[in-house]
């Protein structure tokens, strides 16, 4: 191998590096259309929220589920862009107020569509347990194959437990709870799809003999994830090197 040749291989390699860092920084950037940590002390504006089910506060900078007899409860928001891609990312810190290891004690975050009949989404994750664990459609909505974790996570009563839901333009979902890949699904579709305008947080509050389960939510925040541009990645590419074989000739005249 010529001496040239030997000294551009690692520009060409480090220049590579770099012009696919910075490509795939930007085209991850997220667009966030919605954040609340509830440090105003409401959740009627800003971003507006309505209690959809069962009664709901705040204090110490988190929403809490109220109680009282409703077997479910949920807040519920439209005050975000519609999110006509059905690209999303969302993350919400969750805390839980009991250890009991059942199906019914469960956080719920659900993703639809208004304009088509509330079709779309549903995320459930139990306390401990896989049972009534998992993503799930709503309505007209549909999913592939689903992936659950063989490790149940137990949410402790004194800490906030970040769950990210995140969803591709092919349809392709995660969950992670904390670091903790939990559910996936390989597809997802939803009929007549007119975009994502509503989100609801809440669980299930069933209050029966001796438990009453709630949960306390902060940190809801809602975004849009541009999806990699494989055509501005080869141009990219090619750009690097048609810059390095430019060089390289100025070097050899």
């Amino acid at each position: 191998m010529n001496t040239l040749r030997m000294k551009t291989a690692p520009k060409i390699a480090a220049a590579l590096a770099v012009a696919s860092g910075l490509f795939f920084a930007s085209s991850a950037r997220a667009d966030v259309l919605l954040f609340d940590d509830f440090s105003d002390g409401n959740y009627t504006s800003d971003p507006a929220w309505s209690a959809s089910q069962g009664t709901w506060s705040v204090s110490d900078d988190a929403v809490h589920t109220g109680g009282g007899t409703s077997s479910f409860t949920f807040l519920q928001t439209k005050d975000f862009t519609n999110i006509t891609s059905g690209v999303f990312s969302l993350s919400v810190d969750v805390q839980f107020s009991s250890l009991t290891v059942v199906g019914t004690n469960r956080i719920v975050l659900r993703m639809r569509d208004s304009q088509n009949s509330s079709a779309g989404f549903e995320v459930a994750i139990a306390q401990g347990t896989m049972n009534n664990s998992g993503i799930s459609a709503v309505s007209g909505a549909t999913i592939g194959t689903q992936t659950k974790t063989t490790s149940p996570y137990t949410f402790p009563l004194d800490t906030y437990v970040t769950i990210t839901w995140e969803r591709t333009a092919l349809g392709a979902m995660t969950v992670h709870v904390g670091n903790q890949l939990y559910f996936s699904v390989d597809t997802s579709s939803i009929t007549n799809f007119k975009g994502f305008d509503t989100l609801d947080i809440g669980g299930r509050t069933y209050i029966d003999a001796t438990t009453t389960y709630g949960y306390s939510f902060t940190n809801v925040e809602l975004s849009t994830v541009p999806e990699p541009n494989s055509v501005g990645l080869l141009l990219g590419v090619g750009g690097v090197f048609l810059m390095v074989s430019r060089r390289r000739r100025s070097r050899m005249c």
